[in-house]
């Protein structure tokens, strides 16, 4: 995992910030998202700018955060193989050279990025009512 370059998947996600918290849905899967924790929020924001691999993302935490390179790097591929899994970012071969995040003033608190998975309305947000009509049976029809 640590050659690979990393960002958010611009197919079929959605999202918002709210404070320090995200809500995303994949309208592929059905599933929506909270991302909580000021580390994954750091993390999202990154892969949503720019692909970046796992030693850069683990760097960036460090500079960030309260927390040692081997937390960061532990917790941030737990974090990413999560995100994967729910295909909310994808392996890419586009990369930057150098990422260097702003350095803050004071380093915040680390707590290990969290992402929470919801399916109970999949059947619904996986719905297509548009397009899922049967002559037949009429308007809106699960198929």
């Amino acid at each position: 995992m640590s050659l690979s370059y990393f960002k958010a998947n611009p197919h079929g996600i959605a999202g918002e910030q709210f404070g320090n918290e995200i809500v995303l849905i994949n309208l592929i899967k059905g599933n929506y998202y909270n991302i909580t924790e000021s580390s994954a929020v750091f993390i999202w924001n990154i892969l949503q700018q720019y692909p970046i691999s796992l030693p850069q993302l683990s760097q960036a935490l460090t500079i960030q955060f309260d927390v040692d390179l081997t937390t960061a790097t532990q917790t941030a591929e737990v974090f990413l193989r999560q995100l994967l899994s729910e295909d909310l970012i994808v392996e890419t071969a586009e990369n930057i050279e150098e990422f260097t995040p702003m350095i803050p003033d004071k380093k915040q608190p680390f707590n290990a990025p969290k992402l929470v998975v919801f399916d109970d309305m999949q059947d619904l947000i996986v719905l297509d009512p548009v397009h899922d009509v049967d002559a037949q049976k009429g308007w809106p029809f699960k198929k």
